[in-house]
């Protein structure tokens, strides 16, 4: 896309002032004659030169075309040379930069069919070696390694169930792990988010045994406080997030003031009249009868 350099200045430039007056219009329709010109003159005109006839034309001027052309060179827009020849004023400080650009990069992309071209034919086997069959083609090694492949060379192997990791020699693609231990299937068909199993899975593996039964006891608390706020499914923690190695938010779920919402009845659901006591971190409040300490 084309643009031109336009001066906030125009408007009231003694220039336009001028002009305007000689062909009895308002400065603002002479800077849209002007925009339109220099326009057009982007791509037919690319060196600053224009025929008499044009002017007008190319402007969109519906008045006198002699007395656009007379008022646009006596107030200084165009010059006309001892030649004869009209010339848009000062037309390569501002115009004529896109055009020198346009040179610029027909030469580069010119140039870049041709080194192409030329890389294209060499990469080919030769007719000779083609027909005897000796042709060969040697793919250059890569050096770098993808990220998949580096994921997979971070990622610990499977561990068994109270082992340490190593143990089995399982694969290290955590897409295609088939050993899970039987506790970790209870905790996810008990979480409230069924996503990210295997995932969460490899991060399960990296805790102790007291530390994962711990975790049973804080994915039935936090599925009880979901159910009772009817959480929406995007508004619930990834197993991988609960499960985070770094920030561990389901140590927060086995404390003592979240215990409550595992013994909550059955069904029990929020409520415009609920105890705002019942709120997690809260002590005090009652629901049903029950009373939490």
């Amino acid at each position: 896309m084309a643009w031109i350099e336009m001066h906030q200045s125009l408007l009231t430039h003694r220039k336009t002032w001028k002009a305007a007056k000689l062909l009895g219009i308002t400065c603002v329709n002479l800077c849209g004659h002007l925009y339109v010109l220099w326009s057009w003159a982007l791509d037919n005109a690319p060196d600053g030169r224009i025929e008499p006839d044009d002017v007008a034309k190319a402007a969109q001027y519906a008045g006198d075309a002699g007395e656009f052309l007379a008022a646009l060179i006596d107030a200084g827009f165009i010059d006309r040379r001892r030649n004869g020849s009209l010339w848009l004023h000062d037309w390569k400080d501002y115009g004529g930069k896109l055009c020198e650009q346009r040179k610029k990069n027909a030469a580069k992309n010119r140039s870049y069919r041709q080194r192409k071209k030329e890389n294209e034919a060499a990469a080919l086997p030769s007719r000779d070696s083609h027909e005897t069959g000796t042709a060969t083609v040697t793919l250059p090694a890569r050096e770098e390694k993808t990220r998949v492949e580096k994921s997979r060379e971070d990622t610990p192997p499977y561990p068994p169930h109270g082992g340490r990791a190593g143990d089995l020699p399982v694969s290290h693609d955590t897409h295609s792990l088939s050993v899970e231990p039987d506790e970790y299937g209870t905790l996810f068909d008990l979480y409230p988010r069924h996503e990210k199993r295997v995932a969460g899975a490899a991060l399960y593996a990296r805790y102790s045994t007291e530390e994962q039964a711990s975790m049973m006891t804080a994915v039935r608390n936090y599925a009880a406080y979901v159910r009772y706020f009817e959480k929406e499914q995007d508004r619930i923690m990834l197993i991988t997030t609960f499960l985070s190695w770094d920030r561990r938010p389901w140590l927060d779920w086995t404390r003592e003031e979240n215990a409550k919402w595992a013994v909550m009845p059955p069904g029990c659901r929020r409520n415009d009249e609920r105890d705002p006591a019942l709120t997690p971190g809260v002590k005090g409040g009652k629901y049903a009868g029950i009373v939490y300490q």
